[in-house]
C-alpha cells in the first residue's frame, strides 16, 4: 500500500524489501512499478520480477522490455525475461514468448535485446532463430546475434561459432567467437 504513495528512494527500498521477501504476491505491484517514468525505479522492479514472477507475466515483461529506450532498464529487463523463461517447466517452450516478440517487434534496439535474451535462454527454438538473424542485412542485428551465440549456455553454438571465426572479416566478432569457443570448452 504505501509502495502507490511512495517517491524516489523511498520507493526504491519499498521495492527492495518486497524483493528480499520474495512476494510473489507483490508481482502486479512489481509490474506497475516497472512501467514507471524512473529508470531507477524501473530497474529495480525488473530486478524484483526477475527474481519471483512466474511464467504466466513473462509476456508482461517482454512488452516492459520491447518498450524500453533507456539502456540500464533494458539490461535488466533482459535477465528478467531470461529468468522467468527458464521457469517454464517445459525446456522446449522456453523461448516461445521471445520468439513471438522478435517476430512483431519494430526497432532494431528491441530485436537486439530479444536476440541476446535468446542467447541466456539456449534452447533449440532460441538457436535456430539466432542462427537465422546471421544472415540479417542489418549490422546492429548481426552483431547481437554473434553476442548472443558467445553466450550460449551449452555446446549447441560450437559449429556456429566455428563457423564465424572462420569466414568472418570482422575482427570484433573474430575475436568474440573465439572467446564463446573457449568459454564452451570450459563447460562441464
Amino acid at each position: 500500500k504505501r509502495l502507490d504513495t511512495a517517491k524516489g528512494d523511498a520507493q526504491i527500498q519499498l521495492l527492495n524489501i518486497l524483493i528480499d521477501r520474495k512476494a510473489a504476491s507483490a508481482t502486479d505491484a512489481l509490474l506497475a512499478q516497472a512501467a514507471s517514468k524512473d529508470p531507477k525505479v524501473c530497474a529495480v522492479a525488473l530486478k524484483g520480477l526477475g527474481r519471483i514472477a512466474s511464467p504466466k507475466v513473462l509476456p508482461a515483461i517482454i512488452k516492459l522490455l520491447v518498450k524500453t529506450e533507456d539502456g540500464a532498464v533494458r539490461h535488466e529487463a533482459e535477465l528478467a525475461v531470461v529468468s522467468v523463461s527458464r521457469r517454464i517447466a517445459n525446456p522446449a517452450e522456453q523461448a516461445d514468448d521471445v520468439l513471438a516478440a522478435i517476430k512483431t517487434a519494430d526497432s532494431t534496439p528491441a530485436k537486439c535485446s530479444l536476440l541476446a535474451v535468446l542467447g541466456g535462454i539456449g534452447n533449440a527454438k532460441a538457436f535456430d532463430a539466432v542462427k537465422s538473424a546471421m544472415d540479417t542485412k542489418t549490422p546492429e542485428i548481426q552483431d547481437a546475434a554473434v553476442r548472443a551465440l558467445t553466450v550460449w549456455p551449452n555446446p549447441t553454438a560450437t559449429d556456429a561459432l566455428l563457423q564465424i571465426f572462420g569466414t568472418t572479416k570482422n575482427s570484433t566478432h573474430r575475436t568474440l567467437a573465439l572467446r564463446g569457443i573457449v568459454r564452451i570448452l570450459s563447460l562441464d
